[in-house]
């Protein structure tokens, strides 16, 4: 009995040890996931104009981290797609810190140094905003898209993907739209640059890009025998319409 327990025991460890893909298909998402919220942070203190309406440049990267939330917590589990926003956002962080350290040195004698304070001056409010406002939808984003997998017992991607996303951007808008432009817009420019930035993310992820997530999330289980945390075997592979 005790060499049964410890047998279904060692088949559910192995059960839930990376392949040797998934291990460099994590490396490359979580690499990627810090990338792009550094860069859309940095490109959310560009405030443009579209028709009038004050929009922060960010609105052009961040789906992309919608994007990778979904691939992490559908391949890897909620568990490790935590992590990577976690660690993503301490990156960013120590970004911000460094640079306003080297903000602190002291300037050499008849050295050129407006660029780097230019860049550096970037580094502020809106840029912490960001992170705050990064962390808390891809938490919520994972949180939401693992509960509704298990209420949905591994129904269509594309309903848990597009459910989480309308969900997780409201914690995105209402802390990090306050913490940018609360003050420094006014209040009609700040109450129309935050719903066009929650309708312009649900559209942009969930009709442009929903289907190119569908087809990745398909792929990239189908190459790295992995899904929810757990290895699958050739009969659990996605293959039905439901997936």
């Amino acid at each position: 009995m005790e060499n049964h327990v410890d047998q279904v025991l060692l088949e559910k460890k192995l059960n839930r040890c990376l392949t040797p893909r998934a291990v460099g298909a994590l490396i490359a998402m979580s690499a990627l996931m810090a990338m792009t919220m550094i860069t859309a942070n940095l490109s959310a203190t560009k405030i443009w104009s579209l028709g009038g309406i004050p929009v922060d440049g960010g609105i052009l990267l961040f789906p992309l981290s919608y994007v990778l939330g979904d691939l992490l917590v559908e391949i890897y589990g909620k568990r490790i797609a935590d992590s990577v926003a976690w660690a993503s956002c301490g990156v960013g962080l120590l970004a911000a810190a460094f640079i306003a350290l080297a903000r602190m040195l002291p300037d050499y004698p008849g050295a050129d140094n407006g660029g780097f304070l230019t860049i550096s001056g970037v580094v502020g409010r809106i840029f912490l905003a960001s992170i705050v406002g990064f962390l808390a939808s891809q938490l919520c984003n994972n949180y939401v898209f693992e509960r509704v997998r298990r209420k949905q017992r591994n129904g269509a991607f594309w309903k848990r993907a597009l459910f989480s996303s309308v969900l997780a951007h409201i914690p995105d808008i209402l802390l990090f739209e306050p913490i940018a432009f609360l003050g420094k817009l006014s209040f009609r420019e700040f109450v129309e640059q935050a719903v066009f930035a929650y309708v312009a993310a649900i559209a942009i992820e969930g009709i442009l890009l929903l289907l190119v997530t569908k087809r990745l999330a398909r792929q990239m289980v189908y190459r790295l025998k992995f899904q929810h945390g757990k290895r699958i075997t050739p009969q659990d592979e996605p293959g039905s319409p439901n997936h």
